[in-house]
């Protein structure tokens, strides 16, 4: 037996978990905590300025509540969770 077979026989084998484990350490080296800017995600400050500027169009809706201003407040309340919650989502739950 040479020795690269025997380097081959003592790696430990690929499972879900040390995939696991291994994406968990490139994680917390590469910073993508919920705060965090990365290159698909916004920092605090840019979550904060896009949670101002979502929550604009529903006070436009109800300063005109009657009677467009209804439909827009209705639909923005299926729009705006969701768009919370893209917004406010850690990189690496993308």
């Amino acid at each position: 037996m040479s020795g690269r077979e025997s380097h081959l026989d003592s790696e430990e084998p690929f499972t879900s978990a040390a995939a696991a484990a291994r994406l968990a350490r490139e994680r917390s080296r590469a910073g993508t905590g919920k705060w965090d800017a990365t290159t698909v995600t916004f920092g605090l400050a840019g979550r904060v300025v896009g949670t101002v500027l979502m929550t604009l169009p529903l006070l436009i809706f109800l300063k005109g509540f009657f009677p467009f201003g209804f439909v827009g407040v209705v639909s923005w309340l299926v729009v705006f969770p969701r768009g919370i919650r893209e917004l406010w989502r850690r990189a690496d739950r993308l």
